[in-house]
């Protein structure tokens, strides 16, 4: 089997991450759990293969053995490589993600090993599949053997996101008594200090929840989900009805405040105020945060249309700054959904990405409206 690749690889901190995870597993043979403060657990999982399924359907296993792994290819063995050559090969790759500089950045060291050595030219995994690597493991404690699918987040470099945002997921807020000059007074300052403007309105109770942007007021509540991007309203409500109520709620929080953008600090806030009305908000606030967080990591996004399928199988694989990796078990469950909240806050995108940030007066509506934006990270 021969590779040939003529153009040098370039990926983000998060891609490459997913290589250095490959290599870390099939070294250590093994992966412990997180708790839930995020330190390492005593109990742990045996790595018995890492697999690898690509775009074009390919299936790459690599089988440790006693001396080496075996790298196969839909069945059918290839090569193999003694474990001395991983040692090399992962502290490389932890130094060229960790000096990596700019958005995407090439790592030869590691991109030589993937090709000459794996035979394997893009690790990158399909799109489509949430699921960035596939273990068989073993479990020390009963003995049971099964594959499950890990989705890797990365602690090298800038925060992975739980949640991304897209135009679709901007939000629109009707601002009282608002006039002409205070639009234009508004977007000049918010050019240089969006904050401390936007801040005022909040503050002042000026600002009521309209509607996702791309649902229409007066024919369809979800506007023409034939055009791409125009999913996130479908997909909340589809999850529950009053999710986007109290993300609408989240969103004057964060940006109404300097400090707020943990979602357990913000939860916390929801439900000492009780914005909505709702009976019990202990209960409310929280099983609607839990509902979206884990529908995030199971597939939901702002831009796709959402089945309610679970796209995830094992949950995930964290790499820490220090190049450890842990694991985290997704079951739908409070121990699991309690990481995700005490982990997890939320951002402002790009306003120019975005298109939001800005006063503008509606037709649809009748009055002046701002979008704001938001997508949620882990610290």
């Amino acid at each position: 089997m021969n590779t040939i690749c003529n153009e040098q690889i370039t990926k983000n901190k998060g891609e490459w991450s997913e290589a250095y995870v490959l290599l870390k597993l099939l070294l250590d043979g093994q992966i412990f759990e997180q708790n839930q403060d995020g330190t390492k657990s005593t109990s742990y999982m045996k790595v018995l293969s890492v697999i690898k399924i690509m775009k074009s359907g390919n299936c790459f296993e690599f089988k440790r053995e006693k001396d080496f792994v075996e790298c196969i290819l839909n069945g059918k063995k290839y090569k193999t490589i003694f474990y001395e050559e991983f040692l090399t090969a992962v502290q490389n790759t932890y130094d060229e993600i960790k000096n990596g500089k700019g958005r995407s950045f090439s790592a030869p060291k590691t991109e030589e090993f993937f090709i000459n050595k794996l035979e394997l030219v893009n690790f990158k995994s399909d799109s489509n599949d949430k699921n960035d690597i596939y273990l068989k493991i073993e479990n020390p404690k009963d003995g049971s053997v099964y594959i499950d699918g890990f989705s890797v987040k990365s602690l090298i470099g800038k925060s992975p996101s739980l949640f991304n945002c897209s135009n679709a997921s901007n939000l629109v807020y009707r601002i009282k008594d608002c006039t002409e000059q205070e639009m234009n007074d508004f977007n000049e300052k918010a050019k240089t200090d969006f904050k401390p403007a936007i801040i005022k309105f909040i503050c002042d109770n000026r600002l009521n929840f309209l509607n996702s942007k791309f649902m229409d007021s007066k024919n369809s509540k979800y506007g023409d989900l034939k055009i791409p991007g125009y999913y996130f309203a479908w997909n909340v409500d589809l999850l529950d009805i009053r999710i986007l109520d109290v993300f609408s709620e989240m969103v004057k929080i964060f940006y109404g405040t300097t400090g707020n953008s943990k979602l357990l600090d913000m939860l916390n806030i929801l439900q000492r105020n009780n914005p909505l009305g709702v009976k019990f908000p202990d209960t409310f606030y929280e099983m609607k945060i839990r509902q979206f967080l884990f529908a995030s990591f199971c597939g939901l996004t702002a831009s796709e249309k959402w089945t309610g399928k679970q796209k995830v199988n094992g949950g995930y694989i964290e790499v820490q700054k220090d190049g450890g990796v842990l694991y985290q078990k997704a079951i739908s469950d409070e121990k699991f959904t309690d990481y995700l909240i005490e982990t997890t806050r939320m951002d402002g995108p790009s306003k120019d990405k975005y298109d939001y940030g800005k006063i503008y007066f509606s037709d649809e509506y009748n009055c002046y409206c701002i979008n704001l934006n938001f997508q949620v990270r882990f610290r």
